[in-house]
């Protein structure tokens, strides 16, 4: 009798801890099903952040949040930038903190998405790029590591830094 009852515990407490990992499971799938649908953008991936060895963590490429969307490399902007800039156009590398990210906008109200905008209506900067390399809570020692990592590949032609000291 004392197997059979001891039998009975394990299944019980096996049943309770596969059906509430089978309920969490099921909860999560739900959740993220409504965060697709909801904010989904294709092509990209939910979550901004990724892990980095040298800055704790950047933004992650291709990828979007309820109000954001990085491009190809990492940059707060709704287009994907090339290597190798459009011709003649103008490329501004824009970097800072939150007062650059702008979290609380969507992406294209960020104030480099606005001056991107501004620009490309002027005659002849059709082509013209801001990149958006703005991170939240990056102090100027951050941004100037992200900095050496993008500014010698992309080569822009303006460089705006904006934070507080």
């Amino acid at each position: 009798m004392e197997i059979s009852s001891r039998k009975k515990l394990i299944y019980a407490i096996f049943g309770t801890f596969f059906f509430a990992v089978l309920f969490l499971f099921s909860v999560e799938l739900l959740m993220r099903m409504c965060i697709h649908f909801r904010y989904g953008v294709p092509g990209k991936i939910y979550g901004i952040y990724k892990a980095d060895k040298e800055l704790g963590a950047v933004h992650r490429p291709n990828s979007y949040n309820n109000n954001s969307v990085m491009n190809n490399w990492a940059f707060r902007n709704s287009n994907d930038v090339f290597e190798k800039k459009p011709k003649g156009a103008i490329r501004v590398y824009c970097s800072g903190g939150s007062t650059v990210f702008c979290y609380n906008l969507f992406t294209d109200e960020s104030w480099p998405s606005v001056l991107q905008h501004k620009l490309r209506q002027i005659q002849g900067h059709g082509k013209d790029e801001v990149l958006n390399a703005g991170e939240i809570c990056f102090s100027i020692s951050h941004e100037f590591a992200l900095a050496k990592r993008f500014i010698p590949i992309l080569k822009p032609d303006i460089v705006i830094l904006y934070g507080f000291g």
